[in-house]
Order: structure tokens, then C-alpha cells, then sequence
């Protein structure tokens, strides 16, 4: 490990070997400070031959933005290089256009202006570089405030579950993780700005992502791996919440803000919230807040599929103990100066959801694997705040950030570093399951991560960026459910990767990273662990004209045990197993091929993605017989260390091992929009896009564990390709179309989403059937002045179809929500 150190710091010194550092470093002060401009760029804002006097203009990377002149004139200054530089208004849209910024010159140009904003467009910040969607050598998905305006969802899994690529656990509205690509769990990180959200999702189903989407500016997704910037939990994707508690420019008003209210039916939803921001001088003070309030949500049917499991106390048409409360809220300050910023916030979350399906029992009479225990009798019905059965989990999290970015001018290096990027947050994070406000198990979470990285440009032609991170996880459980012992989780890596245009058409991308990680248990019959990691990638992206261009990337990517995979030894009620850890698990490796084709044309825009993913001593749960002779070597998880597992038999739920073995998953995604109506850049002008979408993912265990369950699925006829070991709770294929009609103030869409039957299932796993779902919003936007107002009118579920998620552990006992019909206000000021 200390030899892939030195090597990638000899590849930093070699970086900055042909390139002279200046004597004397610049001064931090200075830095922040008034440093001479190298260069400026100006230009209008423009639809059509109309000027926009409403625009705001920013290059992200300088941390430059302006508002318009009432000409729709701009002017801005900074550091010569190639940007992208945005432009948005609120009543005539958003553009995009490349800008190089030439050393003591002016550049011109004109950004015009989209009424109905297309899909490649966005710009993602996840990636390598701040670029456009259709320029990353990875496939993304981009949500901005405006989508989560309609989607209106409380949970992360469920706000991204119609995304291609995408679906979610579903464990009820108030626990709903992303999967990606059928792949889920601590393979696909969550970040909040960049760094992890330090919660305990990843470790339960159940557990709820700690953030709130309705208070995001922007959500974005890598499909894929994406390890080599974030590191081992990466292997699958990254999901990245965006908001504005630190600011990263100054804004261009004094005071700005929205205020927002959210009204349902089918859960009978309350939610407000509300954002402001100040401005004094070069200081900027950031606030914002949520209060949510649902009922149990209403459903079609019965909660359980099938009629034989039903309790006699289940009510018809309601889905028991699904009801959230929750509040948020966060405070930021940041000092703006001319060459950077640096800001401080402090956030924290409040949540308490029901859990349904799950429950704590004392008796465990006639259970079986069918979940006949997730409607026991014993349950009492006089919950006076609830009224409701089952578990709820009651989730507070507080954070504190730090954030600086600092852009180095001429002046500073002669080394071509660009700019230096700092990021650290502290997570206090503990959630108590509860069940007749009595306290069975407590989940209890402390971490922190820290992120430096500066980017360089050696010539006109090769740029990139190097950094380190290092991480720290103390994680106990205690109470019920104290499936694994408290362990300490420290992780340290550095990474490079650099950018080269081979020509003007062919573009080169390669990244390497070194990680370390030690996984230390109080259990003293256990081994501590230490792991090292390294992860590589190479892309090539083509792009013969400005309408097209071909990416073919490759990785290697490394995901390292986690404490749960290493040392778990008790029930887990969430998936209804008793999990049993293997503390000589190695790292588990992934070969991945990607090959990606993005078209625009002046009515048509696509993507396309087919993948494939190798896994290497892939860890997976695997059923665990009383005859197997094969797993002594978890014998040594000591009864003085798990003294309220010492029979898990009394528990009568089935015995899971963490295993090892070869796997793969393979699949594609599509997406496409045809403008039926196009819009002639005139404000009120109609335009109608039609829009299309698949995707499907396949992922088998191609090393079997056990050649006898290829026996067990004789029993299983309705079960597709029988005895191909497929890995559980695969997501179903996709298909879907929409239209999208916008004109003047008034914009609406309509979508219809088809997934498929889920006949390609795990060993003793069920079939799940296929749905459809029909969605539809309609939106008008009134103006005041400067202020603006949303009403949006959203309809889920339009035909209350009976719909299951095959990803779901609770698919037969927790369906979908009913029809629902939500008015969502927002004033933005």
C-alpha cells in the first residue's frame, strides 16, 4: 500500500515537475482577496432577437454570477481557461454556451435562451469537472428544483424511482434508499454536497436516507461506478444532493428566498417549507426549514398480497402504521471574496415514520418465511397518536459543514494548479426503534469525512485533478437488534485523474485511486481488519460533430467489507433473517464496460447506455442449512460477545451467511425526446415534446453457492429460466412515454410508466407482477415584480393501480400508494 502511495505521489510530482513553483506560496488572505483579472468575457442574453433583462449568468467553476443589464448585457472576469457558462430567467428559460476566457482579454458572446429546458443540457458536478451531461464519460441524471417542485416526494428512493437506471427499496414513504442498476445497499454512496450523508441506510432497508429532497437545488446521479472519486462504498453509484446552505457565489440580490406549502390526498400530506438568503457586503447567510405531517397513505386493496397471510385486524384500503412526521431545518454563512469563499453550516433532522411489516415480537409462535409474524395478534390497537400497529423509527441527525474553494490566479503558480477545494463535515447520527413508545433498539452513528482536491492544467490540451480524503465511522447498535458489534471504521485514499484531447474530435480520460481502510470490533473474539484498495478507469469519448458523440469507458473498482459484512450475529427483523458475518471476507472487485451514444438534433434528442459489470468474490447473503458442514469458520463469533443472540432458533427466522462468489449484471438504458411543436422562441409560443424511456438490468451469480437450490426451483413453474441463479429482488424491465406541452406561463405533462413481470427471481423468492402507472401535472407561474409564484396541480397513480416493487422487501405485505392528488405553492422572492 505505501508503494501505490509513493507511486501516485511521484505522479503528482511529475505533474508538477515541467512546471516551475513559484518560490513563495500565495497568501491565504490575498488569495481570497482582489487579485488582478486575467481575463473577461461579456455578451448578451437573448431569445430570439429579444433581450432578457430577468437573466442571471454564472461560471460555477470561478464562482462568478451576474445579473443582466437591462439590455441583457453581462460582463465577467476571471481566470483564462474553458468554461461553461449558465444563464437562466424565470420567465424565458435557460441556455448554455462553452466560453474561453483568454489572459488580458475580452471574449463576446450571445446565450439564447430555451423556453422548455432538453434533456444533455444540464451540468453535473459529481463527475470529473464541472461539464454538460452528454460530455461526461459516465451516464448521469440531473433533477433541478423545478423537477422536485413536481415530484413532491419524501424520500430519496422514491424521488428518483422513475429515472432511467433507477429504482428504490421502498420500505413505506418514509425509508426509501436508491438502487442503480439493480445494484443497491452500501455499494451506491450517498452524499449531501459532496460528502457522505453519515447515516445508517445502508445498513437496513428500513433505515431511512437522512436528508430532505424538497430542500435540494439539485439532485444528481452517476449510473455506474464511481469509486474513483468517492471511494469503495461507490462501486455501484452515486446519488448527490445539492442545496445552498453554504454558498459558493455572492448573490446578486440582497435578500432571496421562496416560500413553499404541499397539500395531498392520499395521506392526507401537510409539508411546508421555506429558504432565504442574505446578502451583507461579502458575507452570505443562508436559512432554510421543512414540517412535514402524513397520515397512513391509502391503497387499493389489502396490504398483503395474498389473502391466506392476512391478519384479521388489516383494513381494507389503508396500508397501517405508514404515517410520517419530520422537520428540518439549516443555517449557513460563507464569506464571498474575489478569488474564493469559505462557509460554515450547521443542519439537523427530525424524523419519525412508521415502518410497516415490521415488528418486535416476544413470542414467535407459527412464523414461517412467508412473513405470517408481520401481522401478529399480540400487536395492541390503542396507539392514541398513531393509531397503528408496528414498529416506527424515530431518526435525529445534526451536521456540520465546512466548505472552502479557493481559484489561484497567474500571479500564484506557475505550476498550472487551478484552484484548491476543501470540504469536511461531522455527522451525529442515532435512531431509536420504537413499539409502544417502548425503546427496542438504538442505532447510533458518528462519522466525519474530509475531501482536498485542486485541479491543474498542464497545457491547452491535458487537465485534471488530484486529492485526498479520509473518513471516520463509529458505529454501534444496541438493544433487539444488535446484529453486530460496536466497530470503528477509518478510511484514507488519494486519487488522480487527468484529462487529455487527443484531438479536436477524441477526447482521453484516466484516473487512478489508492484507498486504505481498517475495521476495528470490541468484540474480542473477532479480528480487527485492515484493507487496500486500488481502483483505475480509462474513457474514450468521440465527438465527430456537435449532434453526436460516442463514449466508451472501462474501470476496475474495489469495494471493501463493511463491519456489518464482517461481523453481523443476530436477527434482523427488517429482511426477517438471522445474519451471520464472515470476518475472512476479501475485497470484492468489479470489472465494468460502458459504451454510451448521445444525439441532439434540432427536434431530437437520445442516449443510450449498455453496460456491463463483473464482480469478483461479489459478498452476498446466502441461505444457511442446519446440514451444511461448510461455514465452521463462523464458530468464532463468541456468545460473551453476543450474549442476546445465544439461540437465534428461538428467533425461528432463517439463518443467512455472508458469502462470496463471482457475479454479473448486465443491462441498458434509453431515453429520448421528439418536439412534435417547436417553439419559435417568442414568449407564448406552444411547444409539445414527446418523450420515451427503457431500461432493464439483468445480475446473476455466475459462481453458485449452493447446487442444490437449482433443485428447490423445480418447485417454483412459474418461475422464468428455471435454475439460473439470478440475485434477489432484481428490478423489473421498463418502458415508458410521455408528453410535455409548454406555452407562455403555463406548462403540463402526462406519463405513462410500464414495468414488466419479474419472473427472473432468486432461490425460494417470488414472482412480481407487472403495472402500470399513469402520471400527470399541470403548472402556471404568475409574476409580481420580481417575485414569481408556482401552482402546480399533480396527479399520482392516476388509475390507483396495485403496484409492487420487485426491489422491495415488503412487496407482499406494503404496496404503492393510491391515486393521489397534491396542489403544491411556491413563492420564490
Amino acid at each position: 500500500m505505501k508503494f501505490r502511495m509513493m507511486l501516485m505521489l511521484m505522479a503528482l510530482a511529475s505533474t508538477i515537475g515541467t512546471h516551475r513553483v513559484s518560490a513563495q506560496l500565495p497568501n491565504l488572505a490575498e488569495t481570497l482577496g482582489a487579485l488582478e483579472a486575467d481575463g473577461t468575457i461579456e455578451g448578451f442574453v437573448r431569445v430570439g432577437g429579444t433581450a432578457v433583462t430577468d437573466a442571471e449568468v454564472r461560471i460555477r467553476e470561478l464562482g462568478l454570477r451576474a445579473a443582466v443589464g437591462e439590455d441583457g448585457s453581462f460582463s465577467l472576469t476571471g481566470r483564462p481557461g474553458s468554461y461553461v457558462l449558465e444563464a437562466e430567467s424565470p420567465r424565458w428559460g435557460t441556455g448554455s454556451v462553452d466560453v474561453a476566457i483568454a489572459s488580458g482579454a475580452t471574449s463576446s458572446v450571445v446565450v439564447e435562451l430555451t423556453p422548455v429546458f432538453s434533456m444533455n443540457e444540464l451540468l453535473v458536478t459529481t463527475v470529473p469537472g464541472i461539464v454538460r451531461q452528454d460530455r461526461a464519460y459516465q451516464a448521469t441524471t440531473v433533477l433541478t428544483s423545478r423537477d422536485l417542485l413536481k415530484i413532491g416526494q419524501s424520500s430519496l428512493g422514491e424521488t428518483l424511482g422513475n429515472t432511467p437506471g433507477l429504482t428504490s427499496t421502498y420500505f413505506g414513504p418514509g425509508a426509501s434508499r436508491p438502487i442503480i442498476r439493480g445494484i443497491g445497499g452500501d455499494r451506491v454512496k450517498m452524499l449531501l454536497n459532496g460528502l457522505d450523508v453519515g447515516d445508517a441506510s445502508s445498513t437496513s432497508p428500513d433505515h431511512a436516507v437522512a436528508l430532505e429532497p424538497r430542500l435540494a437545488e439539485q439532485i444528481e446521479v452517476v449510473r455506474g461506478p464511481a469509486s474513483l472519486l468517492y471511494g469503495s462504498s461507490a462501486v455501484g453509484g452515486v446519488v448527490n444532493v445539492l442545496d445552498n446552505a453554504i454558498a459558493r457565489d455572492l448573490p446578486t440580490k440582497r435578500f432571496s428566498g421562496f416560500l413553499e406549502g404541499l397539500g395531498g390526498t392520499v395521506a392526507d400530506e401537510r409539508t411546508g417549507s421555506v429558504g432565504m438568503t442574505s446578502r451583507f457586503g461579502k458575507l452570505v447567510v443562508t436559512g432554510s426549514g421543512l414540517l412535514r405531517r402524513s397520515d397512513d397513505f391509502a391503497i387499493p386493496g389489502y396490504a398483503t398480497l395474498e389473502a391466506d397471510h392476512r391478519d384479521e385486524h388489516e383494513v381494507l384500503g389503508v396500508m397501517a402504521n405508514s404515517s410520517i412526521e419530520g422537520q428540518s431545518g439549516a443555517l449557513g454563512a460563507t464569506y464571498v471574496g474575489e478569488r474564493g469563499y469559505f462557509g460554515v453550516s450547521v443542519s439537523d433532522q427530525w424524523s419519525n415514520y412508521g415502518v410497516p411489516g415490521h415488528a418486535h415480537h416476544e413470542e414467535h409462535d407459527d412464523h414461517d418465511d412467508d412473513h405470517d409474524d408481520d401481522h401478529d395478534d399480540d400487536h395492541d390497537d390503542d396507539h392514541e397518536e398513531h393509531e397503528e400497529e408496528g414498529v416506527r423509527i424515530d431518526l435525529d441527525k445534526t451536521r456540520v459543514n465546512f466548505e472552502g474553494g479557493f481559484v489561484f490566479g497567474d500571479s500564484d503558480f506557475e505550476s498550472g494548479f487551478k484552484n484548491l477545494n476543501l470540504k469536511f463535515a461531522q455527522n451525529d447520527y442515532v435512531h431509536e426503534e420504537l413499539e409502544e413508545d417502548d425503546v427496542h433498539t438504538t442505532f447510533d452513528n458518528q462519522s466525519y469525512e474530509g475531501r482536498v482536491e485542486s485541479d491543474h492544467a498542464l497545457s491547452d490540451r491535458i487537465n485534471g485533478s488530484i486529492g485526498m480524503s479520509f473518513s471516520a465511522r463509529d458505529f454501534k447498535v444496541t438493544g433487539d437488534e444488535a446484529f453486530v458489534p460496536a466497530t470503528e471504521t477509518r478510511n484514507k485514499a488519494i486519487f488522480l485523474y487527468e484529462n487529455v484531447a487527443l484531438t479536436e474530435v477524441l477526447g482521453l480520460q484516466l484516473g487512478s485511486r489508492i484507498e486504505q481502510q481498517d475495521v476495528n470490533t470490541v468484540a474480542k473474539s473477532l479480528d480487527d481488519r485492515t484493507f487496500e484498495a486500488f481502483s483505475n478507469s480509462v474513457g474514450l469519448r468521440w465527438a465527430p460533430s456537435g449532434s453526436t458523440s460516442f463514449v466508451l469507458s472501462g474501470s476496475r473498482s474495489a469495494k471493501m467489507p463493511t463491519a456489518e459484512e464482517l461481523y453481523a450475529n443476530g436477527p434482523h427483523l427488517a429482511t426477517g433473517t438471522f445474519e451471520v458475518g464472515d470476518s475472512n471476507l476479501e475485497i470484492e472487485k468489479a470489472n465494468s464496460l460502458e459504451a454510451t451514444l448521445n444525439y441532439t438534433a434540432s427536434r431530437f434528442r437520445s442516449s443510450a447506455s449498455l453496460y456491463n459489470n463483473d464482480f469478483k468474490d461479489y459478498i452476498y447473503l446466502a441461505e444457511h442449512h442446519d446440514d451444511d458442514d461448510d461455514h465452521d469458520d463462523h464458530d468464532d463469533h463468541d456468545d460473551d460477545d453476543h450474549d442476546d443472540h445465544d439461540d437465534h432458533d428461538d428467533h425461528e427466522l432463517p439463518e443467512f451467511h455472508y458469502e462470496q462468489g463471482d457475479a454479473r449484471f448486465q443491462g441498458f438504458e434509453f431515453e429520448s425526446e421528439f418536439d412534435l411543436i417547436q417553439s419559435n422562441g417568442s414568449f407564448g409560443s406552444p411547444h409539445l415534446t414527446l418523450g420515451f424511456m427503457s431500461d432493464a438490468v439483468i445480475g446473476k451469480l455466475t459462481e453458485h453457492h449452493d447446487d442444490d437450490h437449482d433443485d428447490d426451483h423445480d418447485d417454483h413453474d412459474d418461475h422464468d429460466d428455471e435454475g439460473d441463479n439470478y440475485v434477489p429482488r432484481l428490478p423489473a424491465y421498463r418502458i415508458g412515454g410521455s408528453l410535455a406541452y409548454a406555452q407562455g406561463l403555463f406548462s403540463g405533462d402526462v406519463a405513462v410508466r410500464y414495468s414488466g413481470r419479474q419472473g427472473k427471481v432468486a432461490h425460494e423468492e417470488e414472482i412480481t407482477e407487472a403495472f402500470t402507472m399513469v402520471d400527470a401535472s399541470v403548472t402556471y407561474r404568475l409574476f409580481s415584480g420580481d417575485v414569481f409564484h408556482d401552482i402546480s396541480l399533480v396527479v399520482r397513480n392516476l388509475t390507483n393501480t396495485d403496484a409492487r416493487l420487485h426491489t422491495s422487501f415488503q412487496k407482499e405485505i406494503a404496496p404503492l400508494p393510491g391515486r393521489e392528488v397534491s396542489l403544491v405553492y411556491r413563492m420564490n422572492f
